[in-house]
């Protein structure tokens, strides 16, 4: 087969131009391949020009499945994403979204679909579906049937991978743990010491996430009430979400009202990060978190719940503190010992960055390019 194209087309589905971690990390698996991959971006919502033409800088192509974000339209997404696949032909296609996801698989599985098909799974997907009964009920039974149906599986954390094959009965041939990206300018380089020389200084926290059950914020608001009396710390929250409510009475019912403060959403927290001295993940359940790695790019120590991904991230006790979810009288001792130890926190911060630097695009570009071109057809390969 002659293909007139000089390299192979991959098509990489978004579900918002902007957001959280999942939109981010689209764009830096477009920025691995595109050396390899012409990449067209399909983002399900509709885009601002300004949004369009800075893809378009980087070499990238834009398409939108929906005009309007309508229910009618979210409801026709699905189809409109295979259609577009017959229209572009692109020899791969990789999407993070479970509906999405199961539709891709599903068309493959009909021979609706041609190309190759790589699906993302950002998160340990038994525990997220067990989160509501609802999303279990739709979501578990399509996920048993139709994700084996796609080329290749990536897992964000050896968790999550094992969670798949355990829980969903997935083969382990076609479940891979690719780590999340790293933008390489965040990386900071050389040590932060603002504030962890003084001894008698409070420990500045920060935590950053979706107001939900699964950030398990109260495991953290628990350990801080354990400690404030001995040791001088304040908390700042920074998100939104419908346990906004729940956290502010948690904070009344530990009499945190001095210590922590929930500061709303903003759209770069890492703007905020060289004013504290160190970030604190408590999710029951997670993949690889973004925040994490942003925070120890710029050289912010992290203290994070043993969750997927973690301990691919962290692989000793000089790159960052891990606890067990819910365990918030081991956050609390935790905590406090880092209070007392800024030393700890001056190595934490040293080391973490260094750690972080693994994770950038250049470094892991050719393992991305790799994957992505282990699913294309014997032609291609051939060929590049």
């Amino acid at each position: 087969m002659a293909y007139s194209r000089k390299k192979p087309h991959v098509l990489v589905v978004m579900m918002q131009h902007s957001g959280g971690g999942a939109e981010r990390q689209s764009i830096l698996v477009a920025e691995a391949v595109k050396e390899a991959f012409e990449v067209t971006m399909a983002v399900a919502k509709p885009v601002p020009d300004a949004w369009r033409m800075s893809m378009e800088a980087k070499g990238f192509s834009v398409t939108v499945l929906q005009d309007k974000d309508t229910f009618l339209q979210r409801r026709l997404r699905h189809r409109r994403l295979v259609e577009l696949c017959a229209t572009l032909e692109p020899d791969l296609v990789y999407s993070r979204w479970i509906k999405l996801n199961v539709g891709l698989a599903k068309a493959k599985d009909r021979g609706d679909l041609k190309c190759g098909v790589i699906i993302q799974v950002a998160n340990t997907l038994s525990k997220l579906l067990d989160s509501t009964r609802l999303s279990n009920l739709l979501f578990k039974k399509s996920i048993c049937s139709y994700y084996p149906k796609a080329d290749l599986i990536l897992c964000n954390g050896n968790l999550a991978r094992i969670d798949l094959i355990n829980e969903f009965g997935l083969g382990p041939e076609k479940c891979l743990y690719l780590p999340n990206l790293l933008e390489v300018g965040r990386v900071h380089c050389g040590i932060r010491e603002h504030g962890r020389s003084r001894q008698d200084d409070h420990l500045r926290i920060v935590s950053v996430g979706r107001l939900i059950a699964q950030k398990d914020y109260t495991t953290l608001l628990r350990a801080v009430a354990k400690i404030s009396g001995d040791v001088p710390l304040s908390v700042e929250i920074f998100g939104n979400g419908p346990y906004k409510r729940k956290i502010e009475r948690d904070i009344v019912k530990y009499r945190l009202g001095d210590v922590v403060m929930l500061k709303g959403p903003v759209s770069n927290p890492e703007t905020f990060f060289p004013d504290f001295d160190l970030l604190v993940s408590s999710s029951l359940y997670e993949g690889m978190s973004n925040v994490m790695l942003e925070a120890m790019a710029e050289g912010l120590p992290v203290v994070v719940s043993e969750v997927s991904g973690s301990r691919d991230v962290l692989t000793n006790s000089s790159q960052g503190v891990v606890f067990p979810p819910g365990d918030a009288d081991k956050l609390g001792s935790i905590l406090k010992s880092l209070a007392l130890d800024r030393e700890r926190l001056i190595m934490l911060s040293r080391e973490g960055s260094r750690r972080a630097a693994d994770f950038v695009v250049p470094k892991l570009r050719k393992k991305y390019e790799e994957v992505f071109l282990s699913v294309l057809s014997k032609d291609w390969t051939d060929t590049t």
